[in-house]
């Protein structure tokens, strides 16, 4: 992410979290879904290792799908605890599991250029009755804990050899 779009995010953050603040009951539950992993996600560790290919233009939309898929997994993955949360409030506990299954149901390609694409995921994930960061952003909940139908635009950049989630927004 670079700097202006931390700002941005950083700045954005401050004013929605003085807004809720603001005489709201169960404030804790409000703050625990701005921090939701579909909001905001460091993706810097987050790669693979493409063919030795000029541009994403070169790759097929069955590759580029296999890519979102594999980076996708590995960043819901990342964040089978709630360590970002506990991290970014200062919380005094150790991260706690955040969900126990997760399912990717669909992967459509819906835009590119010569180093990037985009993608849209639907997939269904069950939170834990411990951390409700998967509430946040889109999905029908459902009593078993099952949040269906939740959907994200993932922007993946081809950076040298590898491919990198750049973005992820709530779709």
């Amino acid at each position: 992410m670079n700097s202006k779009k931390v700002l941005i995010l950083t700045i954005s953050t401050c004013l929605i979290l003085s807004f809720i603040g603001c005489g709201e009951k169960n404030k804790e539950n409000k703050l625990a879904l701005l921090v939701a992993p579909s909001i905001a996600y460091n993706t810097s560790l987050i790669s693979i290792v493409s063919k030795d290919l000029s541009s994403v233009n070169d790759i097929s939309k069955d590759e580029k799908i296999e890519i979102a898929r594999n980076l996708f997994d590995k960043y819901v993955n990342d964040n089978k605890t709630d360590w970002k949360q506990v991290e970014f409030q200062k919380i005094d506990r150790k991260p706690m599991i955040s969900f126990t299954e997760y399912k990717i149901n669909d992967i459509k390609v819906t835009g590119g250029d010569e180093n990037k694409f985009t993608v849209s995921v639907k997939y269904d994930i069950k939170y834990t009755n411990e951390s409700n960061m998967w509430i946040a952003g889109n999905g029908e909940i459902s009593e078993d804990n099952w949040i269906r139908n939740k959907s994200n635009f993932v922007e993946i950049q081809k950076n040298g050899d590898n491919y990198v989630i750049s973005n992820i927004i709530t779709g």
